[in-house]
């Protein structure tokens, strides 16, 4: 019997940039880095942590960074980029927040 690999091209790595307290909400908002594979894309992923638990509100696919991300009136302004595109400026997205 012969083995093909010994990795699995399933298996995506992430890692936690921030975590943003919200004052007076019951649950924190968790900002990762997805390193992607061959089924998941690159990205940043936006979580909720409650006592339940994490739950993810928002995948942005492909960006690799975190420029900014004040919380204004319920909403994370998320300012992030891909540096893979040097000459792409950084984009503005907003996020409800529950």
């Amino acid at each position: 019997m012969s083995t093909f690999s010994l990795f699995s091209l399933l298996e995506a790595s992430n890692y936690r940039l921030r975590v943003i307290n919200l004052e007076g909400k019951k649950y924190k908002i968790i900002l990762y880095c997805i390193n992607g594979n061959a089924t998941v894309q690159n990205g940043i992923q936006i979580r909720e942590l409650n006592g339940s638990g994490e739950h993810t509100l928002k995948h942005y696919d492909r960006y690799d960074s975190l420029i900014s991300f004040p919380v204004y009136e319920n909403k994370l302004k998320l300012v992030l980029k891909n540096t893979n595109l040097q000459r792409q400026a950084p984009d503005t997205l907003y996020l409800k927040l529950p």
